[in-house]
């Protein structure tokens, strides 16, 4: 089975697991349970957020440091300018500096 059919197939059960439907998809006998039975299994609904497969090994689930939607922030402060309140355009390094230096957070929530 290829990369890209397993994780569209890991995705269709988290969808199913999170809205509580019917996996449209056909999974193949065993599937499923050959990543539940994994010990860094860790619930469809946690899938992209705590656990994951890679490329060089799409049959073993691994623990992820961060959730995608954490690593897409980051890549979006890297490349995205920010328009303070007071209208100016600064990087979003420099956004961040300003606003931990003020006490908040990063400008992507």
């Amino acid at each position: 089975m290829e990369f890209s059919e397993i994780k569209l197939l890991l995705a269709a059960l988290k969808y199913a697991d999170l809205y509580e439907r019917e996996v449209r998809a056909e999974i193949p006998e065993g599937f499923k349970e050959s990543f539940e039975h994994q010990p860094n299994f860790r619930g469809w609904a946690s899938y992209h957020i705590t656990w994951d497969v890679y490329e060089d090994d799409p049959w073993k689930c691994v623990l992820r440091e961060k959730s995608q939607e954490e690593e897409w922030n980051e890549i979006l402060e890297e490349v995205c300018p920010v328009i303070t309140p007071e209208g100016e355009i600064v990087t979003a390094e420099e956004w961040n500096q300003r606003s931990s230096n003020n006490g908040g957070e990063s400008n992507v929530q």
